[in-house]
């Protein structure tokens, strides 16, 4: 649909775009081709979408895929949706909160999604063993974080996190106003990649939240040096004092050099969890 129908549709819906809940439809049919032709739909995919709308995503993902699972907050949205896709056997249409609800088996994530809520949403979806791939819409600048740059400025605590289990393919920019209302941010597409062989250590949920608590603590000060940095992360986030010398001799015990946090690998990021978990619960 174009500006005008979906104006007209709203109007007709009585219904008023809410800001809380990223309600920013899309309107570009060049835009939506390339989500559709980036996701690389095949007849045997099952395709979650995260806030439908009205549907300018879900009517040709329903046509490739084999199951699409679309998941819309709003209940007149929902109750249009229905409606509008009542022919559709292959659509379960479920009316949540994608961050409370339990979701079904999906191969791949194909979703215009709700800006306010990307990092929760990122880690719900794709931060375990085996997650789908995913084509999706979200804040340009969080595209870029989600890059792994050499450059420690551009080295976020979110790019370190989606790098340990997803590979960013390729990122889009595309326009403001191929959305109504248009958003007052910049937008990408990117399409990311689960990456395979996630060290067993993250592999539960308990050790994976401490890694992810672990990164929140330590890039604060990413360009401080490792020891002050875990001393600070420590005492900070997580509430436990640890001396300097203490971290020193860890450091020493398992090879790690006191250097600026920002030239760590993320194996070695993994590793300083490890230690510091088994440290923390003993």
């Amino acid at each position: 649909m174009n500006k005008n129908q979906v104006l007209s549709l709203l109007n007709n819906l009585q219904f008023t775009p809410k800001k809380k809940y990223g309600q920013n439809f899309l309107i570009n049919e060049k835009v939506c081709h390339e989500i559709v032709t980036l996701a690389d739909i095949s007849p045997q995919d099952i395709v979650l979408e995260v806030g439908a709308g009205l549907g300018a995503l879900t009517k040709p993902l329903l046509t490739l895929a084999k199951k699409v699972i679309a998941i819309e907050i709003d209940p007149v949205l929902y109750n249009y949706l229905s409606n509008k896709f009542s022919n559709f056997d292959n659509l379960t249409l479920i009316n949540g909160d994608i961050l409370t609800t339990k979701l079904p088996p999906h191969d791949k994530v194909v979703s215009n999604i709700p800006y306010s809520i990307t990092g929760p949403l990122l880690e719900k979806l794709f931060y375990y063993e085996d997650s789908p791939i995913g084509v999706i819409t979200i804040e340009r600048t969080l595209a870029d974080k989600l890059i792994l740059h050499g450059e420690y400025k551009k080295i976020s605590r979110l790019g370190i996190i989606h790098g340990t289990f997803m590979r960013v393919e390729k990122k889009i920019d595309i326009p403001r106003h191929a959305f109504f209302p248009i958003p007052s941010i910049q937008l990408s597409i990117i399409k990311t990649v689960p990456k395979r062989g996630i060290p067993s250590f993250l592999l539960k949920k308990n050790t994976r939240k401490f890694y992810l608590d672990f990164i929140a603590a330590l890039f604060p000060y990413k360009n401080k040096s490792l020891i002050n940095a875990i001393h600070l992360g420590l005492k900070h986030h997580f509430k436990f004092t640890l001396e300097k010398d203490t971290i020193l001799i860890l450091l020493t015990q398992y090879g790690f050099k006191n250097c600026k946090v920002f030239n760590l690998s993320l194996d070695q990021l993994i590793q300083l969890s490890e230690i510091f978990y088994s440290l923390m619960n003993e």
